[in-house]
């Protein structure tokens, strides 16, 4: 199966989202899914996710089963992780102005 790119708009962030089903370079083994999580816009923004902007993740891909797609799974995963407060706090700073 091919990699798939699609784009994911999420609150203000705009995010690619790659993903290969059938990830395996060494042709040896169980391949695993892969995920590859990038914000376009703002560039490199943090996520609830990431707070580098980009995110890389392995899995089986039975952890898609009950999302419609890759993007579906990250969109899900994402509105799940702007409830932690660590999330917020990160807001919370990005709008205040910082002298230092």
């Amino acid at each position: 199966m091919a990699i798939t790119t699609e784009t994911l708009i999420w609150h203000a962030y705009r995010i690619e989202v790659g993903y290969d089903p059938d990830y395996n370079p060494t042709g040896k083994g169980t391949a695993l899914a892969h995920l590859e999580i990038r914000t376009l816009s703002p560039e490199r923004a943090a996520l609830p996710i990431t707070e580098t902007g980009y995110r890389s993740v392995f899995m089986p891909d039975s952890y898609l089963d009950d999302y419609d797609s890759a993007v579906d799974f990250v969109e899900k995963w994402l509105t799940s992780a702007a409830l932690t407060e660590e999330w917020k706090d990160i807001l919370d700073q990005a709008r205040q102005l910082s002298l230092f």
